[in-house]
């Protein structure tokens, strides 16, 4: 299958930019053409090109630009973006080496259809082994340097099989990256990979962030392409050229050198303590409609200060955009008029429940197990639940109300029966207390707890990940108890509940939730791996099945158990979810069959109770910085989801 396109919308990420000017200027373009096109630069590189340091806007876009539509209109040059951040090393919008910066060579739009963008076309081979991309000729770095097949090959043979740099790792299939043209780079699996179009698609994988890396100027500190790289490194202050080579390829968390090249729409200039500093990349590949090179911002200051400093600075209008928790919404909504910023409620597209907590249905407790396994016993406890009153309490009656954890009821499969017409998406306590009297936990002691089958109190431990008690957490201990279930709130590190979880101790355990579309299929959005958390906590010792799915416990050591062969549902829920939906492409109808049905078995089952879905983000924007979304619907990730429009912000005079 091969697809070509040269118009396109955009969907590429912003990091970054620079110190220098402000505010919108709306500058005039400066011209040039090729190939009877005509392109123009921002006058911000006018005396760069004068000077003969950069050639012409014709010369540094590859032969064919990504052509972008922009959100709203066409911009104008110029301005300076101010966003600030609580952390040097952010991964919000706007706001550092967060791994959606990179253009990845397929873009994913926001109707979750795929189209060009690093790269021109591509090629699936019919088994599924192999991929090919076609990169677009005449891409370059931000130095110049020219961006091709070898920056693949080198990310994966030169420094990922060498343990080099800062990689974020292939995926396990990828056994080989062949050069096969200047432009054409072919990947092969070592089995079949259809979801290789989501990998090239993705914000970490496809990117600066796991795929490629700037080959030409990274190998003036790797030994096997210089000769002195061990000199060059010592002269530098380095013990070794791996050292040196390390330290100059990194580009997150934090960025050493602020010359590496990107192929970002922005670049890092400086950064201290305080701040980081970015332009314009005089190389990126993206024009507007009307052939103007992208971005139309010419520089950023993203700013780190602590929340609170922060969430002032928004207010007293210094911020040119910012995302900030629902519960600043209202001194958001009062300071907007003085502070010359709107506000916009923005539903998070990745999320499918925004708490979601599960009973440990391997528990080594047999009494407790025999009950966490009643699917009567999980009903009930979802009837327990008075979401109404979390949602009005944690999340200012914005959400919505979810029995299960599930998909984001924007994905295209989403079933209501799963959401909002769940038959135990309600708050019946009477029926709950029915339920368990039913399951043989009919009698309380004088404290009002259900007694278990061996007289013990029914008393669950809650081994919360992080930090105190939300309030969440006190209302859900507050409806457990309502219906006779005693719930215990006991921080625990990462760790420890991990360890319980294996050893079949844990009780029971919470994560913030996150299911988007792509993120059950195990691509974009890191939506799998927590799934791979409830799996852990909910059935640790249910990990394998036949083939070895999933990963699971160690082999050996202290937290080693046997793995115990699982009902016949959880086989169908594994050999749908995690073998056969993912042994087609995303989207095809096959991929949606057989993730529908392993979403209708979480359903049915109420493995992990849900709380609220689609608790709202607050955005703030500059009243006059344009062609910045309203409405990111169901794309991937809520940071990612702006921050690929950002090319293509302006301020508008």
């Amino acid at each position: 299958m091969r697809h070509k396109l040269f118009v396109l919308l955009a969907v590429f990420t912003f990091i970054g930019a620079s110190v220098w000017g402000s505010g919108g200027t709306g500058d005039t373009a400066t011209t040039g053409s090729v190939g009877g096109g005509m392109y123009s630069q921002s006058p911000f590189l006018d005396a760069r090109v004068a000077s003969g340091e950069l050639p012409p806007v014709d010369e540094r876009l590859p032969v064919n630009p990504l052509v972008v539509t922009p959100l709203d209109e066409i911009g104008t040059y110029g301005g300076r973006i101010t966003v600030f951040s609580g952390d040097p090393n952010p991964w919000g919008i706007l706001v550092g080496e967060n791994p959606e910066g990179a253009p990845p060579p397929i873009k994913l739009g926001l109707d979750l259809s795929f189209s060009p963008g690093l790269a021109e076309e591509w090629e699936d081979s019919a088994d599924f082994k192999t991929f090919t991309l076609k990169l677009r000729e005449g891409a370059k770095f931000s130095n110049g340097d020219p961006f091709t097949a070898e920056d693949w090959r080198f990310k994966f043979h030169d420094m990922e099989e060498k343990d080099l740099g800062y990689v974020w790792g292939a995926p396990s299939q990828l056994e080989s990256v062949t050069v096969v043209d200047e432009y054409t780079v072919r990947f092969d699996f070592s089995e079949p990979f259809p979801k290789a179009i989501n990998y090239f698609s993705d914000y970490h994988m496809g990117s600066d962030w796991g795929g490629y890396a700037p080959s030409t100027w990274l190998k003036q500190w790797h030994a096997e392409y210089n000769d002195d790289a061990q000199a060059k490194a010592q002269e530098e202050g380095f013990d070794t050229w791996q050292d040196a080579f390390n330290d100059h390829s990194l580009f997150c968390c934090p960025q050493k050198d602020p010359e590496r090249p990107t192929m970002f729409p922005f670049m890092l200039v400086d950064v201290t303590q305080t701040y980081k500093a970015k332009e314009r990349n005089p190389y990126y590949v993206a024009v507007d409609t009307i052939g103007q090179q992208l971005p139309y911002v010419d520089t950023a200051l993203i700013q780190w200060v602590d929340g609170e400093t922060r969430l002032l600075k928004i207010i007293a209008g210094e911020a040119d955009f910012g995302i900030r928790p629902l519960a600043d919404y209202p001194v958001l909504l009062d300071a907007q008029d003085s502070g010359n910023f709107t506000i916009n409620l923005q539903k998070a597209g990745w999320e499918g429940t925004g708490n979601a907590w599960m009973f440990n249905l391997n528990h080594i407790d047999p009494v407790k197990r025999e009950i966490f396994q009643n699917i009567d016993f999980r009903r009930a406890m979802s009837l327990s639940l008075d979401r109404d009153r979390m949602n009005d309490v944690a999340w200012l009656g914005q959400a919505d109300p979810v029995a299960v954890a599930t998909l984001f009821s924007g994905a295209s499969i989403f079933k209501d029966e799963w959401g909002k017409d769940h038959p135990y998406n309600r708050y019946d306590p009477a029926e709950a207390g029915r339920l368990l009297d039913s399951i043989g936990l009919d009698e309380m002691n004088s404290d009002g707890i259900r007694l278990m089958s061996d007289g013990r109190p029914l008393v669950i431990v809650y081994s919360m990940r992080a930090g105190k008690p939300t309030p969440v957490n006190e209302l859900l201990k507050e409806d457990f108890e309502a219906v006779g279930v005693g719930l215990e709130l006991r921080t625990s590190s990462p760790e420890n509940a991990d360890t319980g979880a294996r050893q079949g101790t844990l009780d029971f355990a919470g994560v913030n939730e996150v299911h988007s579309e792509l993120g059950s299929y195990g691509s974009g959005t890191g939506g799998i791996n927590q799934w791979v958390d409830f799996m852990m906590y909910q059935w640790s010792r249910w990990w394998w099945d036949e083939r070895g799915t999933g990963g699971g416990p160690p082999s050996e050591g202290p937290d080693y158990q046997q793995p115990e062969e699982p009902p016949q549902i959880v086989k169908d829920y594994m050999d749908a979810q995690i073998i056969k939906s993912k042994s087609y492409s995303f989207g095809s109808a096959e991929q949606k069959r057989y993730s529908t049905e392993a979403w209708q078995i979480v359903a049915d089952q109420m493995w992990q109770l849900g709380a609220l879905q689609g608790a709202p983000l607050t955005i703030n924007v500059r009243t006059n910085l344009m062609n910045v979304p309203q409405d990111v619907g169901a794309f991937g990730d809520s940071n990612a989801a702006f921050a690929i429009f950002a090319d293509q912000y302006f301020f508008k005079n």
